[in-house]
């Protein structure tokens, strides 16, 4: 065979993969973000609230405050399995703990649970603005209760920041890396 045929069968190839790969667009962009495929505060205002109060409203300014994280983790999973009838595991547990680390911190959360070409959306504390700031843009989000959702020509990219803004916090998420607010422990 010859030395040069093998080369350029292989070029051909490569370039035959390489034309199937599509280009980058806007929507790539937002494919690009972080989704969670659970609703940690629906989750709690329908099967915690009877007892805990919407929002956990019920829980009163000391709540948690005798619980170290892993207790309130532990308690949260105990509770999802027991009086809340529906036991949460992996991520959606997480997300659920955080929820919880941020009504014991008095602090806005946000999780994003949809994304398609054009639109960004999820869930929020009530009373929480949302602002999207990418690419030298910035996007509101409109907001319905619990639930936000931007549409518009969204180019998320590593940089970009969706900023929840409450009466008493400002707290960034980054959609290409978390698709929850995180709390330190």
């Amino acid at each position: 065979m010859n030395r040069y045929l093998l080369p350029l069968g292989f070029l051909g190839i490569l370039f035959f993969f390489i034309a199937k790969i599509p280009p980058l667009s806007g929507a790539d962009s937002v494919a690009g973000s972080k989704t969670l495929d659970f609703r940690p505060i629906s989750y709690f205002n329908n099967q915690c609230a009877r007892c805990h109060g919407p929002g956990g409203s019920f829980y009163g300014d000391q709540f948690a405050a005798d619980l170290s994280p892993a207790e309130l983790k532990h308690t949260v999973d105990e509770m999802a399995a027991g009086p809340g009838g529906a036991p949460v595991h992996g991520d959606s547990l997480e997300a659920l703990y955080q929820y919880h680390l941020g009504l014991s911190k008095g602090k806005p959360f946000l999780v994003i649970t949809e994304v398609s070409d054009g639109s960004i959306a999820g869930e929020v504390t009530e009373g929480t603005q949302v602002v999207l700031t990418s690419a030298g843009d910035t996007l509101h989000a409109t907001l319905a209760e619990n639930t936000w959702r931007i549409v518009g020509d969204l180019q998320i990219q590593p940089h970009s920041k969706l900023l929840l803004i409450s009466e008493s916090d400002t707290l960034t998420v980054h959609p290409t890396r978390q698709a929850y607010t995180t709390f330190s422990e």
